[in-house]
């Protein structure tokens, strides 16, 4: 009995320590099966959620790429895109400026239709020839300018400018010095540099029919009007003025529309009517008077054209 007795405390131990093993794997088993368990619940709850943005995004991804495809190449179609419309605009323009068109020769036929050319001489200028564009703009009216070749040299960019707009081009000399009629050599010199500069300005396939003499074709000598032809040019006076550059200070508007019914009237009040204004740089009656001029020339139901 003694040795039985002796031996029993060291097996109590070994017991004990089974014991709190069970109880330890049971404990982390527990807790394995509830993190499990947690985990899942976590994961199952937010997956729709996640699976919803993963659907937006697939549908603005979608949407992107439907853009994309829609959209021209840069570079390709777009560059196309632009040189199609830039040609469809400069056809556009080149269809208005045409309609606006009445040959030189045929502008004093009479058939009933009112007809007015609002001419401009001795530009352009910085000053006065942009702002009588704008008008010009304002009202949709086309013009005929009669440049002198030194402002063209001067100012080729307002001079571009108008052709761009649709208005007509015609020759005022180079220099409106009036000692090229001394002799057939300096005009026609004169005449050369004129249709030089505007060559060198508007390039070198630019032509002209009209010129106007400095001072008006009346009283000058036939050698001088048949170099003009010889160049295949028809040289145009006018029928009204405005009288802007006639004597006399500080003249207003209603004084211009006043000499210019009264110089209608002297030539009979034809059907059409070319009248003569300035756009040079000291003319700021011209610029002044010009809404009111093509107002009257609306009133009166005339058709606003250019010669070629």
């Amino acid at each position: 009995m003694f040795s039985t007795n002796t031996n029993k405390p060291l097996f109590r131990p070994n017991r004990r320590k089974r014991i709190l093993l069970i109880y330890l794997l049971s404990c982390f088993t527990l807790g394995l099966i509830l993190g499990t368990t947690i985990y899942y619940r976590i994961v199952y709850k937010k997956e729709p959620v996640y699976n919803e943005v993963i659907g937006q995004n697939s549908q603005i991804s979608d949407s992107k790429s439907e853009e994309i495809l829609d959209k021209p190449l840069v570079g390709e179609n777009e560059n196309l895109t632009d040189k199609e419309e830039k040609k469809n605009d400069e056809n556009s323009n080149n269809n208005e400026t045409m309609n606006y068109q009445v040959n030189v020769e045929e502008i004093y036929k009479k058939d009933g239709v009112r007809n007015v050319f609002l001419t401009f001489d001795d530009g352009p200028t910085t000053n006065i020839t942009p702002q009588i564009l704008q008008i010009l703009d304002n009202y949709q009216v086309k013009a005929t300018f009669f440049v002198l070749g030194k402002q063209a040299e001067t100012n080729p960019d307002i001079l571009k400018t108008i052709v761009e707009k649709g208005h007509a081009i015609g020759m005022h000399s180079y220099a409106h010095d009036y000692n090229m009629y001394n002799s057939l050599d300096l005009f026609s010199a004169d005449l050369d540099s004129c249709i030089k500069a505007l060559k060198d300005v508007l390039g070198q396939d630019f032509s002209t029919r009209l010129y106007r003499f400095p001072g008006g074709s009346g009283g000058k000598k036939q050698i001088f009007k048949d170099r003009i032809k010889e160049a295949n040019l028809h040289y145009i006076d006018w029928t009204a003025l405005t009288g802007d550059s006639e004597p006399g200070e500080n003249k207003t508007t209603e004084q211009l529309i006043a000499r210019l019914k009264e110089s209608i009237a002297q030539n009979g009040n034809p059907e059409d009517v070319v009248v003569l204004m300035h756009d040079s740089a000291t003319k700021q009656i011209s610029l002044d008077a010009l809404p009111a001029v093509i107002e009257y020339f609306k009133s009166q139901n005339f058709n606003f054209k250019t010669m070629k």
